[in-house]
C-alpha cells in the first residue's frame, strides 16, 4: 500500500513530464528555509546512530547539492534532470537539512562510481532517507526488532516521481532487510568474526538471486562507500581510531561482500574504493606498511646517472620509490602521447584518445604482494600502469556504429604495436592478456602488457592497457552501462 502522506515540496513530478528553462520553478533550491535539527529526543536518537550517521552535516547542505549538481552536468545529465533530483532529495528529506545533504553525498557518490540514470539517483535519495528513518526508529525499539526494516512501506513521494523509481527503491529496501536480518543473525556468533568467508558468500548469492533490478544492488553498494566514508571521516584527525565490532563487520562487508559484487558487475571503480577505504580502517597496519614501501629511498649506488647529476648540482636529497614512480609515469606519459600524436596512420583514425597513469592501489598490491610472496613493491609487476583510451572516426555520416567498433579494436591492437616497438615486453614475463577477443565474464575488454623501461640506469616494469572508449565505460561502470 501507497502511504497518503501529503508532500512537502511544491511540485511533484512523473517521468514522462518535460521541464524547460522556462518553466516557473526552474530555480535553485533556497536552501536556507530547511530545518535544523533542535529537539532533545533528535539528539538522543542521532546519539545512538551508528559512526558514519552521526556526522553533522546540514552545514554542508549548499556545498553537497552544488558538487552533485556539477557532477551531474559533467556527467552529461540535463538541467531538468539536476532539478527533478533536487526536488527528490527534498521530498525524500522532508525538507530537512540534515537529511538533504546526506542524501545529496550519497547521490554523488553514484553519479562518480557508477553510471546511473535519473530514476536510480532518485531511488537512492528515497532509500537514503528510509534508511536514516529506519534506524532512528529502531533506537528506540529492543535490538532484535526489524520493524522498521518492514519493506512493504514505501517512502511517502516517490511513487509520484514514477514507476521504474519506486521499484528500484523497493527493490533496495527488500536487501537492506535482508542485510539486516543477515547481521541479527551473525550476532548471535558474537564469539568470532562475521561474516565470515563462507557467509559472505551465501549473502552474496542471496542477495544476486534475490535483487530484481542490478541498480539496486549498486545502490547497496553505494551505502557500503558512504559508510567507509563515513567512518574515515569521523575518524581524522586520531591517530589511533578503535576498530569497534560494528565498524570491522562494515568492513567485511565492504570487502567480502559488496566489491565482489561490484567486481561481478564490472563496477570497478566502485570495487577500488571499496576495497581501499575497507583497507585503510580494518588493516591499517598493513595499508600503513604499504604506504612506508613507497617513501623508501632508493639505493644512489643503484642510480649512478641520478648520483652523479646530484653530486654535481649539490642535490644530497633522493626522490623516495613513490616519487621515482609518479616521475616515470609522468616522462613515459608524455612520451607516449607524443607517439600516438606523431603516428600519421594513429591520428588520422582517432576521433580522440587519452594516455592516463596510475599506481596500483594499496589493497590491490598488498594482495599480490602476499599472493606471489613478494618482498617488495617494486616487485609487483603492474604496480606502474599507463592506459590508451581511443575513440574511432566515422569514415562517413552513414557508417554503422558495428564497423566503427570493428575499427577501434583493430586501432587497440595497433596502437599496442606502437607501445611494442618502444617499450618491450619484459624479458622474463611479459604477461599478454587479450581480452578483447576473450572478454572477462563480466564483459572487461582490454588489451594489456608488462613493458621494460629505463629509468636513471635502473630497469622499472610497467603495464600498458589499451582499449575503446566503448569498452572503458564498461571497465569503469559496468556492463549495463
Amino acid at each position: 500500500p501507497l502511504s497518503t502522506k501529503t508532500s512537502s515540496t511544491k511540485r511533484y513530478f512523473t517521468m514522462d513530464e518535460s521541464l524547460t528553462s522556462e518553466t516557473t520553478f526552474f530555480h535553485q533550491l533556497p536552501f536556507s528555509n530547511f530545518q535544523t535539527r533542535s529537539s532533545t529526543n533528535q539528539d538522543y536518537a542521532e546519539s545512538t546512530m551508528p559512526t558514519w550517521l552521526r556526522l553533522e552535516k546540514a552545514h554542508l547542505l549548499r556545498h553537497n547539492m552544488e558538487r552533485l549538481r556539477e557532477s551531474m552536468i559533467s556527467s552529461y545529465f540535463t538541467e531538468s534532470e539536476v532539478l527533478k533530483l533536487n526536488y527528490a532529495i527534498e521530498e525524500a528529506a522532508d525538507g530537512d537539512a540534515q537529511r538533504m545533504a546526506g542524501a545529496a553525498e550519497f547521490c554523488l557518490i553514484m553519479v562518480e562510481t557508477m553510471e546511473m540514470g535519473i530514476n536510480a539517483l532518485i531511488a537512492a535519495a528515497f532509500h537514503y532517507a528510509h534508511c536514516i528513518s529506519a534506524r532512528k526508529r529502531a533506537s528506540s525499539l529492543p535490538e532484535r526488532d526489524l520493524s522498521p526494516w518492514d519493506d512493504s512501506m514505501p517512502h511517502h513521494g516517490i511513487e509520484s516521481f514514477g514507476k521504474h523509481a519506486f521499484s528500484i527503491e523497493r527493490d533496495a529496501a527488500r536487501l537492506k532487510r535482508l542485510e539486516m536480518v543477515a547481521s541479527l543473525v551473525h550476532s548471535n556468533n558474537s564469539h568470532r568474526v562475521t561474516p565470515d568467508s563462507q557467509e559472505a558468500n551465501n549473502l552474496r548469492n542471496l542477495f544476486l538471486t534475490e535483487a530484481k533490478d542490478w541498480r539496486a544492488l549498486a545502490i547497496r553498494g553505494a551505502a557500503c562507500l558512504y559508510r567507509l566514508r563515513g567512518i574515515l571521516k569521523a575518524g581524522e584527525g586520531s591517530s589511533n581510531q578503535h576498530v569497534t565490532k560494528e565498524i570491522g563487520r562494515v568492513c567485511r562487508e565492504a570487502l567480502r561482500i559488496y566489491a565482489p559484487i561490484a567486481s561481478r558487475l564490472g563496477m570497478h571503480r566502485l570495487k577500488n574504493e571499496l576495497e581501499e577505504a575497507a583497507f585503510r580502517i580494518l588493516y591499517r597496519r598493513q595499508y600503513e606498511t604499504v604506504s612506508a614501501l613507497l617513501h623508501e629511498k632508493r639505493d644512489p649506488n643503484n642510480m649512478p646517472h641520478l648520483a652523479r647529476r646530484d653530486s654535481r648540482l649539490g642535490i644530497t636529497s633522493q626522490p623516495d620509490i613513490g616519487e621515482s614512480m609518479q616521475q616515470i609515469l609522468s616522462e613515459v606519459q608524455a612520451e607516449m602521447t607524443h607517439l600516438l600524436q606523431n603516428d600519421p596512420v594513429f591520428s588520422h583514425s582517432v576521433e580522440d584518445f587519452s594516455v592516463t597513469a596510475r599506481v596500483k592501489e594499496s589493497y590491490s598490491t598488498w594482495k599480490k604482494m602476499l599472493r606471489n610472496r613478494f618482498d617488495h613493491i617494486l616487485q609487483v609487476p603492474d604496480a606502474l600502469a599507463l592506459r590508451i583510451v581511443l575513440t574511432s572516426k566515422k569514415e562517413n555520416p552513414y557508417e554503422s556504429d558495428a564497423v566503427t567498433r570493428a575499427r577501434e579494436r583493430a586501432l587497440c591492437y595497433y596502437a599496442q604495436k606502437l607501445c611494442k616497438d618502444r617499450w618491450a615486453p619484459h624479458a622474463e614475463d611479459p604477461r599478454f592478456k587479450d581480452y578483447i577477443a576473450n572478454p572477462k565474464s563480466n564483459g572487461y575488454q582490454s588489451l594489456h602488457y608488462t613493458a621494460s623501461t629505463e629509468w636513471h640506469g635502473e630497469e622499472w616494469t610497467m603495464e600498458i592497457q589499451v582499449r575503446s572508449g566503448e569498452m572503458h565505460k564498461v571497465a569503469e561502470f559496468g556492463v549495463a552501462s
